[in-house]
């Protein structure tokens, strides 16, 4: 397979281990490198994108309460819902976090179902539970986002101010990654899937490996600074001069940029990047949805784009200026 073969399949696989705290200088020797064999000035370097969610008052989901009476509340002993929610009552349940919060709701959701069919509920309570039951399961959606989007530790996961590093320890995230996606799957179909494992266990792991964040802000960053520098190569390509009677110093020495700091450099850690998102693509249902506040699947589009685009200008000018270049 020829070099550039391999690169389009996106670079799945690399020998070396990029160290992250050096892929700013790469790119920008690279851009500037580039520029000097151009015997141009080289673009502004693009600015650095922290990722950041919008402010969580946007994203909040107001939930109006649903309460029953005391009395009616103590005929829940018979289907098991009375401890549930006197435990919710408490003074430590009604601070309940994201998470606790969604647990108890997916447990209440859970018990009703078994409360609107236990005969010994007075019919009319009955009734009144099938009701609160329905808007419950219209609720848990609101409650799933609501936990996904303004939680305090999703918001540690989903934001992030540095580079993807391989050896960064991300824990068990994705085991916690894939939970979610099991509740986003359950939320969707409550009545046919299979209610998961309890979601709290899984909270710790996602505020302090902030796997999402890294590769968010990592492929937004890198695709800025591909553009860019398939921007600087495309338009000067016509300095670019190969050919009979053609003085291909330029050329030569543009080959020697690309293998030096495409290659050498910069390729491997865009494969990092690129096998850490794949790696767990498959369980990311939760953040690809209409306006997601998150889209890290589109990200990643933009980003193997970005990718394809600046190989092909390499791939361009080497088929036009007759070079061979091996694997």
């Amino acid at each position: 397979m020829s070099l550039f073969g391999a690169m389009l399949l996106l670079l799945s696989t690399s020998g070396c281990e990029p160290n992250p705290t050096s892929i700013d200088a790469s790119l920008e020797t690279y851009l500037e490198r580039i520029s000097n064999v151009q015997q141009v000035d080289a673009l502004s370097f693009p600015h650095i994108q922290a990722q950041q969610l919008a402010d969580k008052r946007q994203l909040l989901i107001p939930i109006e309460p649903v309460s029953l009476g005391l009395i009616d509340s103590y005929q829940l002993r018979y289907c098991g819902l009375f401890e549930l929610i006197a435990e919710r009552n408490s003074i430590l349940g009604k601070v309940q976090d994201n998470f606790r919060n969604f647990d108890y709701q997916a447990s209440l959701y859970k018990g009703l179902a078994k409360c609107v069919v236990e005969p010994k509920i007075d019919q009319a309570l009955r009734q009144r539970l099938a009701s609160i039951r329905e808007q419950k399961k219209t609720e848990l959606t609101a409650h799933w986002n609501n936990l996904l989007f303004t939680s305090e530790a999703m918001h540690m996961q989903l934001t992030s101010h540095q580079w993807y590093w391989a050896k960064r320890d991300y824990g068990m995230i994705k085991q916690a990654l894939t939970a979610l996606n099991h509740w986003h799957e359950y939320v969707q179909n409550p009545d046919t899937v299979q209610t998961p494992d309890p979601i709290t266990p899984y909270q710790q792991t996602l505020e302090t490996m902030p796997l999402l964040g890294d590769l968010y802000f990592s492929m937004t960053n890198l695709t800025d600074w591909l553009t860019t520098l398939t921007n600087q190569l495309q338009r000067h390509d016509n300095l670019m001069l190969c050919g009979p009677n053609r003085d291909p110093t330029k050329v030569a020495r543009l080959q020697n940029v690309f293998r030096k700091f495409y290659i050498g450099e910069i390729q491997p850690y865009l494969a990092q990047v690129d096998g850490s998102y794949m790696n767990i693509a498959s369980v990311l249902s939760p953040f690809d949805q209409p306006n997601s506040p998150f889209p890290i699947k589109n990200v990643h589009q933009a980003f193997r784009q970005a990718t394809l685009d600046h190989v092909a200008y390499w791939q361009g000018l080497f088929k036009r200026c007759g070079i061979k270049v091996g694997q």
